[in-house]
């Protein structure tokens, strides 16, 4: 198939790409008899350049998009992540509402998939799941620290169940260690020292694997009666909580007002529960409330992991930790129990 003066002017009235009218000038001059490399040095192209695009041209039945550059970009790039990855990171994400960080932990020690937090940052970004961060302002309380033993302190909160129950409000107790981050939850349908402050207290005395030392509070009236001029419910000056905590000796400790930074580590577990409890469960009735709050506790407890527990779950923190205290006491002491090798291991 040859080229002719008409095919090129069908072609320069379709495109008025400066790229494309370039090379059809250069064919024109080659057919109105200028040699090729007259043509070619005339318009600073090599004859290479010509030969090259009058092919594509005619391989392709003289259409003007031929004359346009094809991407060069790969159809698939070889540092691209298999379907599987993508798969479970976008689980993570929608089911389990977890960032980057957790899901990069969580591929390493549940499937042996090692990725680095920016590739799971692209993937997420790709498949739409974040956008832009919102900077958030600076805190005044900018100081971290962790407990190495559990008990030491625990921090105690209640929260305001985020919809109502046959038009009831309820309210959640949520008590959480700062060493261990092992936490308890229970339900009721108000809130007050007299009943319920002090039934879910010696529930956690029942539960809690551990001696408290500690229990940390804000200055509400469901824990302290130092800012009321008048006890509620006419009881006496001191709290009940005050007097379960002398009767159990554990120390009271009530934050200063207005810094509720102070008690961040159980702030942040009920983020926790309104991202991957509340938003995917939602009870009829009290009882199925308290029935659906002790299986996440279980979980929450023998599953999730914790980024300053060495992504451990804080019932896998605590076995190690007692196993390591018994290995002291034995080393110590000269001890006569019977540790055998799989608690060695356990510990290590």
């Amino acid at each position: 198939m040859n080229l002719s003066i008409t095919d090129i002017k069908k072609c320069a009235k379709e495109s008025r790409s400066c790229e494309v009218r370039l090379k059809l000038r250069l064919f024109t001059l080659v057919l109105k008899g200028s040699c090729v490399e007259d043509a070619c040095v005339r318009l600073g192209v090599t004859p290479s350049y010509y030969y090259f695009w009058l092919n594509r041209f005619k391989k392709f039945k003289f259409r003007s998009k031929s004359l346009l550059k094809l991407s060069r970009r790969p159809k698939q790039s070889p540092m691209r992540k298999s379907h599987w990855i993508v798969y479970w990171v976008k689980f993570y994400r929608i089911e389990k509402h977890y960032g980057a960080e957790r899901i990069q932990a969580y591929l390493r020690l549940d499937h042996n998939i090692s990725i680095s937090i920016a590739t799971v940052n692209r993937i997420l970004k790709r498949q739409g799941l974040i956008g832009k961060r919102k900077r958030l302002p600076s805190k005044k309380h900018l100081k971290r620290y962790e407990l190495s033993i559990a008990g030491e302190r625990m921090q105690l909160d209640v929260k305001y169940l985020p919809y109502r129950i046959k038009g009831r409000q309820y309210y959640v107790y949520n008590i959480i260690d700062k060493a261990s981050r092992w936490s308890y939850k229970r339900a009721f349908d108000s809130f007050g020292p007299l009943c319920n402050t002090k039934m879910f207290l010696y529930d956690v005395l029942r539960h809690c694997p551990f001696p408290i030392q500690l229990i940390q509070t804000d200055n509400g009236v469901e824990f302290t009666n130092k800012f009321i001029s008048q006890p509620i419910y006419s009881e006496p000056r001191e709290h009940a909580m005050d007097r379960w905590c002398q009767e159990n000796n554990v120390r009271h400790k009530l934050n200063p007002v207005g810094e509720k930074e102070l008690n961040g580590c159980v702030e942040r577990n009920h983020r926790i529960d309104d991202v991957e409890f509340y938003s995917f469960h939602q009870a009829k009735s009290h009882d199925e409330l308290n029935l659906m709050l002790k299986r996440w506790v279980e979980e929450h407890n023998s599953i999730r992991r914790y980024k300053p527990l060495g992504w451990r779950s804080p019932n896998q923190w605590l076995m190690e930790q007692s196993l390591w205290f018994l290995i002291y006491l034995k080393v110590k002491f000269n001890l006569n129990e019977n540790l055998t090798d799989e608690s060695y291991a356990l510990a290590a």
